[in-house]
C-alpha cells in the first residue's frame, strides 16, 4: 500500500506542476499576455521602420529632382558654351 501511495502522491505532484505550467501558457497567450505583447511590440516596430522607410523614399525622391535639375542647368550652360565657341547661331541662312 506505501508503494501505492507513493505513486499516487507522484502523480499528483505531476498533476499539479502541469496544471501550473498550462494555467501559465493561457496567461501568456490571452490579450495583454507576453506572447500578444511581443506581437504588439513587433507591430509598433514594423510601423516605424515603415514610416522611415517612407520618409526616407521622400528624401530620395527629393535628392533625385534636384539632381536632375542640376544636371539639366548643367547641360543647358554646356549647350550655350558650345553655341558661342562654335558660332554655330551666326551661320549664315542658305
Amino acid at each position: 500500500m506505501t508503494e501505492a501511495n507513493r505513486k499516487i502522491n507522484e502523480l499528483k505532484r505531476e498533476m499539479q506542476r502541469l496544471s501550473e505550467e498550462v494555467r501559465t501558457l493561457k496567461i501568456d497567450v490571452e490579450p495583454g499576455g507576453h506572447i500578444s505583447e511581443g506581437f504588439d511590440s513587433l507591430s509598433d516596430e514594423f510601423d516605424r521602420l515603415r514610416e522611415e522607410v517612407s520618409q526616407l523614399k521622400g528624401e530620395v525622391r527629393s535628392n533625385y529632382y534636384q539632381l536632375s535639375h542640376k544636371i539639366n542647368q548643367v547641360l543647358a550652360r554646356q549647350e550655350v558654351m558650345l553655341e558661342a565657341f562654335t558660332k554655330l547661331s551666326d551661320l549664315p541662312e542658305e
